[in-house]
């Protein structure tokens, strides 16, 4: 399992581009990636993605 906390928050375009690139890659080999982000990008190629207002889940 890898939990990643905004990886993507400082990053040019091109670097953000090959970390997503990783984290796709891990979770087709199977594992669970999790990434807490605002980026726009990580929505696009997120599986799942799941928002939080006031500390509750609600539906994107």
């Amino acid at each position: 399992m890898l939990i990643a906390d905004e990886p993507t928050g400082e990053l040019d375009e091109t670097t953000e581009h090959r970390l997503l690139g990783m984290l796709v890659s891990r979770s087709m080999q199977g594992k669970t990636v999790i990434v807490a982000s605002h980026s726009a990008n990580v929505r696009r190629v997120a599986d799942r993605v799941l928002q939080l207002r006031d500390g509750q889940v609600v539906t994107p």
